[in-house]
């Protein structure tokens, strides 16, 4: 019996799909590229979607690092489906209490199963899980500062700056208000299954 790869070209944006569904369907290989160069299936998205498909299951953290250097002089965006830099950096409030509680609610997968690490941004939509989670990130105790009353000065500070506000400003905000702590990062909201 003959066997076939599939080269899913990707001028139409459906070069993953064509991938996953002929592996789904039996097909033996198929073609792909890092970062889908050459117009071709990315490589990343390929893997990451029969992983979370559970067709095959990874068995260690993917790490890009050489194919990026030898990639080149590429740029990759930053919310690149699987190797952006900033598809674990979340602002929304509802999102960050949604992570904290289950991070399976908003992410297909661990971050850590790509080195990656989730962050959590400090902005105009933000909300007071957002706050409560920096201030235990960077170990700031607030005594009877209420969040709320952080959270209104974060907003205000992103609207002025017409940007998110960095760890560093959000550390010396709250240190200015009377907080307290060694403003050193203490954790990270890694609950997932991964069985």
């Amino acid at each position: 019996m003959e066997s076939f790869d599939l080269e899913p070209l990707n001028y139409i944006g459906q070069a993953t799909a064509l991938a996953y569904t002929w592996l789904k369907c039996g097909g033996n290989s198929v073609i792909t590229a890092f970062c889908g160069l050459g117009n071709h299936a990315p490589l990343e998205e390929v893997l990451m979607t029969l992983h979370v498909t559970g067709i095959k299951r990874l068995m260690k953290p993917l790490n890009f690092s050489e194919l990026k250097k030898a990639a080149g002089n590429i740029a990759i965006s930053p919310v690149k489906p699987v190797v952006g830099a900033e598809i674990f950096a979340v602002e929304s409030g509802i999102h960050v209490d949604g992570i904290k509680k289950n991070p399976q609610l908003y992410e297909p997968y661990p971050p850590e199963l790509v080195n990656a690490s989730r962050r959590i941004v400090l902005g105009d939509m933000s909300g007071k899980s957002s706050i409560e989670a920096k201030l235990k990130e960077y170990n700031l105790v607030c005594g009877k500062i209420d969040t709320v009353k952080i959270l209104e000065i974060v907003k205000q500070k992103s609207h002025d700056l017409h940007r998110a506000i960095t760890d560093e400003e959000f550390c010396n905000l709250v240190k200015m208000i009377g907080c307290a702590g060694s403003a050193e990062k203490k954790i990270s909201y890694s609950r997932y299954n991964t069985a």
